[in-house]
């Protein structure tokens, strides 16, 4: 790596010279080894001085995007709910909104229907028997309907399908030698979700169906390390579509659901500065089972989704897709 090229923080203290060291001393493997940095792992408390790890969290445009003013207006019509019975004032307060035109009136429309979808588990008592649900039963009946914010567009949204960054990157080496046989092609992952634009991937997901407070070791590995690596390909990827160009390449966000039960927190990687993939996670979020909850824990939720979409129609994806 060039020193000219590096993330200094002060004069000849580089980030990427300091997780090099890091990964260095790990007995197994950790994201650092791909200078993947997420500011919520507490192993860079240890490794950064108080003032360092703040000029890392804090560089470039770290904030989430602001939401659409409709988007705004919407969820501020709710606002005067009750404490109790708030499952009636939702259903009454919905009724007021729209008719909204897909066409011209894209987040309006679907964040009503995605209301009105979650008004309907309310009714039915969709969430009584969450216990013996399945990873698949989580994705068909919550994170899927979440998956309209971002199926206009253009965007595609896929479960279960082949990651194409992380399979060029495995593969891109494969030839003819003309001494060896070629290499047999190695399977990429799959992720839970694929976020897709002409060609482009630049989010992704992992669902796992724990409902412990304490997070498994499955939901441990894939959120910090299965997760972190495929989207730094889609990342690389993306930069490469840019052509590498230093101020596009700053801009770009790439993002991942992490959705275990009901729950669910963002991650997104940046390139701020240097050569370091930087994860910035969100707090978490709750689906709620009691429906007084929506507007307290849903909405937030929901609020979170259409921030992301933000993030991928109006950062550095514009300059590949025009």
């Amino acid at each position: 790596m060039d020193d000219g090229n590096k993330w200094e923080l002060r004069e000849g203290v580089f980030v990427e010279d300091i997780m090099y060291e890091y990964g260095k001393n790990c007995t197994h493997e950790h994201a650092a080894h791909s200078f993947i940095l997420n500011t919520s792992d507490p192993c860079w408390e240890n490794v950064f001085s108080k003032e360092d790890f703040k000029k890392i969290c804090t560089e470039g445009n770290y904030r989430l995007p602001k939401l659409d003013d409709n988007i705004i207006d919407m969820f501020a019509h709710y606002h005067d709910s009750p404490e109790t019975n708030v499952l009636d004032f939702i259903i009454k307060k919905s009724k007021d909104l729209g008719p909204f035109d897909p066409r011209y009136e894209v987040d309006q429309y679907k964040l009503l229907h995605v209301i009105q979808q979650f008004i309907g588990y309310y009714v039915d008592n969709t969430m009584a028997n969450i216990t013996m649900w399945t990873e698949q039963d989580f994705v068909a009946h919550i994170w899927c309907v979440l998956d309209r914010f971002f199926q206009s567009s253009g965007i595609t949204t896929t479960r279960n399908k082949t990651c194409l960054a992380t399979a060029q990157r495995m593969n891109g080496n494969r030839c003819v030698t003309g001494d060896s046989e070629i290499n047999k092609k190695l399977r990429s992952t799959q992720p839970d979700l694929v976020l897709l634009k002409n060609g482009v991937e630049y989010g992704t997901s992992e669902v796992g169906k724990s409902i412990d407070i304490v997070a498994g070791k499955k939901e441990i590995v894939e959120s910090q390390l299965h997760s972190p690596k495929t989207m730094h390909d889609m990342l690389c990827a993306a930069h490469k579509r840019m052509n590498n160009d230093f101020n596009s390449v700053r801009d770009l966000k790439i993002v991942c659901f992490n959705e275990t039960g009901l729950t669910l927190y963002l991650s997104i990687m940046d390139c701020p500065k240097g050569y370091v993939s930087r994860i910035i996670e969100t707090q978490k979020y709750e689906v709620p089972k009691d429906s007084d909850l929506i507007i307290g824990q849903l909405f937030p939720l929901l609020k979170l989704i259409l921030h992301a979409k933000v993030y991928n129609l109006f950062t550095g994806h514009s300059k590949m897709f025009g």
